[in-house]
């Protein structure tokens, strides 16, 4: 098996849509001249690289970082992607992880045309090896602590965009996807534009709401891959863009992080004939999870649905993780299935920590419905004790956004004196003058226990998140001293 030549008999497709990649800066790339840019540039790697040699691979080269990716596997390689924003102590860290021995950052001549019986030769020559051999290490954004490099094999990321296909109706669309290109989300969202005959429209610079509703639009894009905070910003564009994008808006695919009810309802309600789709899914798992299609979208509002492909899910209890719990009740959750990393590049601790009896130890709490459906409740130290009581972040996130006062909120727990562990609200407000702390607290007593009730309300020009959209918790730290606080 080789996941190069599944992607460029894919790509060769006379089906397809004519343009694989289209990128900010006017950049289009034909499926042909992909094609023809990989036998290429596999041509010229070929003389350096050998099969099962580490590569790391840079990131904000637009088109180039897909190509060296691709090329890279075409030659049997294992590909290290990583971004040039990280900095060199990233680079230094991952270079030292992986033992990689070459990094590709540089842009090159993309070439005019290859014939098709030079490109059908060239995918005959690429490199055959298992499909469960290790093809990348993708490393987490170590938020938390230490980066760790998930090992990844052919299978764990093909199956993972063909299983994903299996469910959505990606086909033929123009999908545009605000997500850095080294990110576990943005490799599967071009795996699946790559198999399923659609435009990747990629765009690496990081967008705020304005540019990214007003670019949207501009792209005439179908579909959309990304985060919640982003179908957000779709569900409230201005109305120089609405009608345009309510014309074209077909498909919608949410993950990185919790679609709250309220978006997805409005969005369904704003896009009558759109498709959207919510995911669950992590870096050790290959991408994609669990996903709840959008026939199911008024069935079970909140869920990620149910497992991809042959994958399976578990929940535990938190005290004792040998027991499984009822349905509708929190627990942990634990992912088992043929798609499963099998574990972190020269970590054992970690791996033994997150992986044992087959199973991945997400860190992330949640329950099964009586039907078998996923909800995520939150990770695992988003649930945090307030005077003895659990307290849940996304909860208290959840009901403060279906207020019309803010775009974006992320909670955490705080020590304070005098209180102990409190919940703070980090908020970025929709009007500079719209907040009235008493109305929302009002709002909030009305609809949550006291224990889940902020200590303070924290205003951000905008909340940090990663490339994905998850909250960087971390960063929100740092802000304590230096924000507007209520």
């Amino acid at each position: 098996m080789n996941i190069a030549r599944e992607l460029m008999l894919a790509i060769l497709d006379d089906e397809c849509l004519p343009n694989l990649y289209e990128g900010q800066d006017g950049e289009q790339l034909t499926r042909q001249h992909f094609a023809s840019s990989v036998a290429i540039r596999r041509r010229e790697l070929e003389r350096h690289i050998r099969a099962n040699d580490k590569v790391i691979i840079s990131a904000e080269r637009g088109i180039h970082f897909y190509i060296d990716l691709v090329s890279v596997w075409a030659l049997g390689a294992v590909a290290v992607p990583y971004s040039p924003s990280d900095g060199k102590d990233h680079l230094e860290t991952i270079r030292s992880i992986s033992n990689a021995s070459h990094l590709l950052d540089d842009r090159w001549e993309l070439p005019n045309s290859c014939d098709e019986a030079f490109l059908h030769n060239e995918i005959r020559e690429f490199t055959e090896k298992g499909e469960h051999d290790c093809c990348a290490i993708l490393f987490t954004s170590g938020s938390t602590g230490k980066p760790k490099g998930v090992i990844l094999s052919q299978h764990s990321l093909l199956g993972n965009a063909q299983s994903t296909l299996k469910i959505t109706t990606l086909r033929n669309q123009r999908l545009f996807v605000n997500i850095p290109f080294h990110f576990t989300s943005c490799i599967c969202h071009f795996l699946s534009a790559c198999i399923s005959g659609s435009t990747f429209i990629g765009i690496e610079k990081k967008l705020m709401f304005r540019d990214f509703t007003s670019l949207f639009a501009k792209t005439k894009a179908s579909g959309f891959g990304g985060a919640p905070v982003q179908l957000r910003w779709l569900a409230e564009c201005e109305p120089e863009h609405h009608e345009e994008i309510r014309a074209r808006l077909k498909f919608a695919f949410s993950s990185g992080d919790h679609l709250p009810i309220d978006v997805g309802q409005r969005l369904c309600h704003l896009f009558p004939e759109l498709e959207l789709y919510t995911a669950y899914g992590l870096t050790e798992l290959g991408g994609r999870f669990c996903i709840l299609k959008a026939s199911e979208q008024h069935l079970y509002p909140g869920s990620v649905g149910k497992p991809i492909g042959t994958m399976s899910v578990r929940i535990v209890s938190m005290e004792d993780q040998d027991r499984e719990v009822p349905a509708n009740i929190d627990g942990l959750i634990l992912a088992k299935g043929d798609l499963i990393s099998p574990g972190y590049l020269n970590n054992s601790d970690a791996t033994q920590r997150a992986f044992r009896n087959g199973s991945l130890h997400t860190g992330d709490i949640g329950h099964l419905n009586e039907d078998g459906y996923l909800f995520v409740t939150g990770r695992a130290n988003d649930v945090f004790k307030v005077n003895g009581r659990k307290v849940s972040a996304q909860i208290i996130s959840d009901t403060l956004l279906e207020l019309d006062v803010f775009t974006d909120v992320a909670v955490i727990g705080h020590e304070v004196p005098v209180f102990g562990t409190v919940p703070l609200a980090f908020c970025v407000l929709r009007n500079p003058d719209g907040f009235r702390k008493g109305i929302v607290l009002k709002y909030l007593r009305e609809r949550l226990p006291n224990s889940h009730i902020p200590h303070q309300f924290i205003m951000l020009d905008k909340i940090p998140r990663t490339g994905s959209g998850k909250v960087q918790r971390d960063e929100l730290r740092k802000l304590l001293n230096s924000t507007r606080v209520y």
